[in-house]
């Protein structure tokens, strides 16, 4: 489940599966905490989208550019908050990455079937990943266990880290998406 999230956040979709349904907003936002000199664009993601088939397929379609150069010792965070109370919460996914380069390699990683073809680090400035109708399935059983109070304001977060002339930059994007019982 954790890695469904994480792919699906990008841009808009819904997917019905069994009891829930998941309805992603259409943009992905930088996260205000990251503004001003911390702020670094590693990758421009705008044409990323995801394509609803029907209850249980979608497709990634789009080019992720990179803006820098990436090498060993990217460090990046991915986690999933749901709002409860007025306050975001981590929840179902939290994971740190002590050198994302390693782990694109790695054919444990939920992400590498989607990667697999493409160049890994380091990557150039200009490199791209192109993502032509990469079809996204989700677990039906799986979605169908996901208990009651899953439902509600979800938002997954994508922190990339990385040195720019020795000064710790940082990446951030995030989507939002709602979970609700049908």
């Amino acid at each position: 489940m954790d890695w469904k999230f994480t792919v699906i956040f990008f841009q808009f979709g819904f997917l019905v599966v069994g009891k829930m349904v998941l309805v992603i907003q259409d943009s992905l936002i930088k996260c205000d905490e990251y503004e001003g000199e911390k702020r670094a664009h590693i990758f421009d993601m705008s044409s990323i989208e995801l394509i609803p088939i029907n209850d249980t397929h979608t497709y990634l379609n789009g080019t992720l550019q990179f803006l820098q150069d990436i090498h060993h010792g990217w460090k990046a965070r991915v986690y999933i908050e749901q709002r409860r109370q007025n306050q975001w919460q981590i929840q179902a996914f939290d994971r740190t990455y002590k050198d994302l380069c390693d782990n694109l390699a790695m054919l444990k990683e939920p992400f590498y079937p989607y990667i697999e073809h493409m160049k890994k680090c380091p990557l150039k400035a200009g490199d791209e990943w192109f993502f032509d109708m990469a079809v996204i399935k989700l677990d039906e059983k799986l979605m169908s266990m996901i208990p009651s109070h899953y439902t509600g304001e979800w938002r997954g977060t994508f922190l990339g880290i990385f040195h720019v002339d020795d000064v710790e930059k940082y990446e951030c994007k995030r989507g939002f998406g709602n979970i609700y019982d049908i």
